[in-house]
C-alpha cells in the first residue's frame, strides 16, 4: 500500500480527484508497540501497530483489499486514515502537524464524495453472531407476529407465542453480540456512522448479508435504524397487543407459563432499543447532528480533547487545533466555548435545540453540551422543507463569554392561558406523554423536586409554571426560536427558548436558559396569522449567562 500527498487543488500522484472508498475502523484503544504493523510507503510518520487479539497486519490488509473492491464501485483509490493523515510523533514537523489538522478538518468532505464506505469490525466473523443458527431480522419477527390474528385456540396459541419468543431470541443474542463491538463504542466512528449512513457493514469473514422474503442484500446503517424504529414502535406499545391477545388465549387454556410474557418481551426489546439508542443508532443525518452531538458522551475518546473534535465535524465546523488552557480539563472548555460561538453565527435553531440533562447546573446555560438529550421530536422541525429561524438575532459577546438574544417573545405563564386543545397535544413522531413545556434537569430538580422529561397532563404542566413564577420571583419569557412546516399541510411546528430573569446588574438584565416549549399549530385557513392561537407577542432583548 502506498500513500500519496494531496497536491492542491485535489490532486494525488498526478491524479486530479480519483475515484476512491473509504475504510471506517477503531484502533485507538488497542495499540501495542511490540506487535507488527502493516506497511505503507510514502509516510514519513510512524504507523501504529495494533494489539493481535482486535486485528494483525494481515486482517487489516485483507479488509483493505475488500473495501478497494467495493460493492457497486470498484475504484484504485481507498482513504484509510493511518496513511492520509500524518500520525503524531516525538519528530514530526509543524508542517505535518498543519497538515494533520487540515485532514481531520476535510473528514465530512473526504467522507461524502467516496463511492463508497465501510464500517470494518474487526476480529469479529459474522458467522460468531448467531452461530448455526438462522439470523432473524426485526421485520422477520413482525411479519411473523403479526400473524397472530388468526389463533383459533389454546394450541394455536401455546405454538405462536412460542414461535415469537424463539424468534425473538435469535434476533436479540446476534444483534446484542454486533452491539458489543468496539466500532460502537468509539467517538470517532459515531461520526463517520452519521456522515455515511450508508457505509456496508464488514466483518472479518466478509459483508455482512441479512434475507428477508426475496430480499438479500449487504447491511447498512441505514437499515440498522429502521430497526430502531421498529423497535421503538413495539417498545410503545405496537403489535404487542397482538401478542397480548394470543397470550390470554394461551392461559385461558392450559399453558399457564405465557402468562406475562407479552409485557416481559416488551421489557426485552426496550432494553435492547435503550443500548441501541446508547451507541447512537437512532441518530438523525446531518440535517439535525445534536442527536449525535448527544450521543457522543456514551462513545469513547483516547483524548478528552477529542470530545470536540471527534464530532464536530458533522456540523461542517473546525475549530482550533491548539486550543488554549493549562490542563486537559481547560482545553476542552475552550473548544466546547468556540465551538458553542461558530455553532449560534452557523444556526442559532441549532444552537438551542436541546436540553441539559445534567441535575448540575452547565457552566454556561446557554451552551450546548455532550451532556444534552435530544428526542427525536426535533425531526418534525428540522426535516421540514420550510424551516423558518424566527429569532431577530443572536450574538456571542467575547468579553464575557455570554450571548445576546434579540426577538419576538411571550411572558411564561400567560403563553399558557391558551385553551386550544391542539397546542401541546401528542401526534405522529412525538413522544407518546408530549406536553410542551421542557426544562433543562437541573432546574427540574430545583424547582419541582425532580426530573421530568414529560408532562402527563396540562394541569401538571400548569403548576409547573406557577412555580418557576414564585421561585424567580419575577415572570419568565418564552423567546420564539423557529418553526418547521410542510408545504400543503395546514400544521406549523414551533420552537421557544424559556429565559428565567437574574438580579437587575447595574441595570444589565441578565437572563438564564431554563429549558424548551414546543408547540403546533393548526390553521384552518390560509390567511390564518401566525400564532393566533396565543396572546399577542412583544419585542424582546436580553443577555444569557
Amino acid at each position: 500500500m502506498t500513500s500519496y500527498v494531496r497536491e492542491e487543488p485535489d490532486t494525488y500522484n498526478g491524479v486530479s480527484a480519483p475515484q476512491y472508498n473509504v475504510l471506517s475502523y477503531t484502533w485507538g484503544n488497542f495499540l501495542d508497540p511490540t506487535e507488527i504493523a502493516i506497511s505503507v510507503n510514502g509516510v514519513d510518520w510512524p504507523i501504529p501497530a495494533i494489539r493481535k487479539g482486535h486485528f494483525t497486519a494481515d486482517t487489516f490488509k485483507t479488509a483493505i483489499a475488500r473495501a478497494a473492491s467495493g460493492v457497486r464501485y470498484r475504484c484504485d483509490w481507498l482513504w484509510v486514515d493511518i496513511a492520509c493523515i500524518p500520525q503524531k510523533h516525538e519528530n514530526e514537523t509543524e508542517m505535518a502537524r498543519d497538515l494533520r489538522g487540515q485532514e481531520i478538518g476535510r473528514q465530512v468532505d473526504i467522507f461524502r464524495r467516496a463511492q463508497e464506505a465501510f464500517a470494518w469490525l474487526s476480529h469479529m466473523k459474522t458467522s460468531e453472531l448467531c452461530g448455526s443458527q438462522p439470523f432473524i431480522n426485526i421485520e422477520d419477527f413482525l411479519d411473523y407476529a403479526n400473524q397472530g390474528v388468526s389463533i383459533r385456540g389454546a394450541e394455536d396459541a401455546n405454538s405462536y407465542l412460542n414461535m415469537c419468543e424463539n424468534k425473538f431470541r435469535l434476533f436479540e443474542t446476534w444483534m446484542s453480540k454486533f452491539l458489543s463491538h468496539p466500532w460502537l463504542s468509539s467517538l470517532w466512528t459515531l461520526q463517520e456512522m452519521i456522515l455515511r449512513q450508508d457505509a456496508w457493514v464488514l466483518f472479518d469473514d466478509g459483508l455482512f448479508v441479512l434475507y428477508h422474503g426475496d430480499k438479500v442484500t449487504p447491511w447498512t446503517f441505514s437499515q440498522i435504524k429502521t430497526d430502531v424504529y421498529c423497535l421503538r414502535s413495539i417498545s410503545k406499545g405496537r403489535h404487542i397487543e397482538i401478542l397480548e391477545n394470543a397470550e390470554d388465549v394461551a392461559v385461558s387454556g392450559n399453558f399457564k407459563s405465557h402468562k406475562g410474557c407479552a409485557n416481559r418481551m416488551r421489557k426485552r426489546f426496550e432494553k435492547l432499543l435503550e443500548v441501541q439508542i446508547l451507541k447512537g443508532l437512532d441518530a438523525s443525518k446531518v440535517t439535525i447532528p445534536n442527536t449525535a452531538y448527544s450521543a457522543a458522551r456514551h462513545r469513547n475518546a483516547t483524548e478528552l480533547v477529542d470530545r470536540i473534535f471527534g464530532i464536530v465535524q458533522i456540523y461542517e465546523i473546525s475549530c482550533n487545533p491548539d486550543p488554549a488552557g493549562e490542563d486537559e480539563t481547560a482545553k476542552l472548555h475552550a473548544l466546547e466555548d468556540e465551538f458553542g460561538a461558530k455553532l449560534i453565527a452557523k444556526s442559532s435553531l441549532l444552537s438551542q435545540i436541546f436540553i441539559h440533562s445534567s441535575e448540575e447546573p452547565p457552566r454556561r446555560t446557554w451552551l450546548i453540551t455532550q451532556k444534552c438529550i435530544v428526542d427525536n421530536f426535533w425531526e418534525s422541525v428540522f426535516l421540514s422543507e420550510n424551516i423558518v429561524n424566527e429569532l431577530g438575532s443572536l450574538k456571542f459577546l467575547d468579553e464575557t463569554r455570554n450571548i445576546q438574544l434579540h426577538g419576538k417573545a411571550w411572558y411564561l405563564d400567560t403563553f399558557f392561558e391558551s385553551k386550544d386543545d391542539h397546542l401541546f397535544k401528542s401526534y405522529p413522531g412525538s413522544p407518546e406523554q408530549y406536553l410542551g413545556l421542557m426544562l433543562d434537569y437541573h432546574i427540574s430538580k430545583e424547582v419541582l423536586g425532580q426530573v421530568v422529561d414529560y408532562f402527563d397532563g396540562r394541569e401538571n404542566m400548569l403548576q409547573a409554571v406557577q412555580r418557576l413564577h414564585k421561585y424567580y420571583g419575577k415572570p419568565s419569557r418564552i423567546a420564539l426560536l423557529g418553526s418547521g412546516s410542510e408545504p400543503r399541510l395546514p400544521v406549523v411546528t414551533y420552537v421557544g427558548l424559556v429565559l428565567a430573569p437574574l438580579d437587575n446588574i447595574k441595570g444589565n438584565a441578565e437572563w438564564i436558559r431554563i429549558g424548551l416549549v414546543r408547540w403546533i399549530e393548526i390553521y384552518t385557513t390560509d390567511h390564518s396569522p401566525p400564532h393566533y392561537h396565543l396572546p399577542g407577542y412583544s419585542d424582546f432583548q436580553c443577555v444569557i449567562t
